[in-house]
């Protein structure tokens, strides 16, 4: 079984990506222009997940007139996640999950492979190659990542975060 990679797009001052490695995942670094991050795309085995950071404050300018986002609705069916570090105007309905800004590790990790594994769930159930069917595994991705963002949240408020433990452990098992 391949390793699941993530595609991280943008800086990483908060240091995210080893907290992705700690937990199995295979993290590919890209800028943000869309030649790059394609170049990257070739190079992930089994992608997870496609992470964006607006770190450098500018998010409009960076990453959404990119193409990137685009080209991930296009190419692929993996969840595609916001790490929001600014108040700066955005369109979160372009994303699967949206990580609001100071957000600690222990509340946003369990949330994010979550949403991997929802998203490995459903894309099991279709050929992915198949584009005819790509818009609708990306809604339903969406649809359902959205609603376990839901349920994490009220947990959350409840004081009781739910356990990102059997995701993990697939990971690193390779199950």
């Amino acid at each position: 079984m391949a390793i699941p990679t993530v595609i991280h797009v943008g800086d990483d001052s908060c240091m995210r990506i080893p907290v992705l490695e700690i937990t199995g995942l295979r993290v590919l670094r890209s800028g943000c222009a869309e030649s790059e991050f394609r170049t990257v795309l070739g190079q992930a085995d089994a992608l997870a997940a496609v992470i964006l950071s607006d770190e450098g404050s500018d998010l409009r300018r960076t990453l959404l007139q990119s193409g990137v986002v685009e080209t991930v609705r296009d190419l692929c069916t993996a969840p595609l996640i916001l790490f929001r570090t600014s108040n700066n105007f955005c369109d979160e309905s372009k994303f699967d999950l949206v990580i609001p800004p100071l957000t600690p590790p222990m509340l946003w990790l369990p949330n994010l492979l979550g949403a991997i594994e929802v998203s490995d769930q459903i894309r099991g159930q279709f050929y992915e190659e198949d584009e005819s069917v790509r818009p609708k595994v990306r809604a339903e991705i969406s649809r359902a990542i959205r609603e376990a963002n839901r349920s994490f949240l009220n947990s959350v408020w409840r004081g009781k975060p739910p356990a990102s433990a059997s995701y993990q452990a697939r990971i690193k098992t390779g199950t």
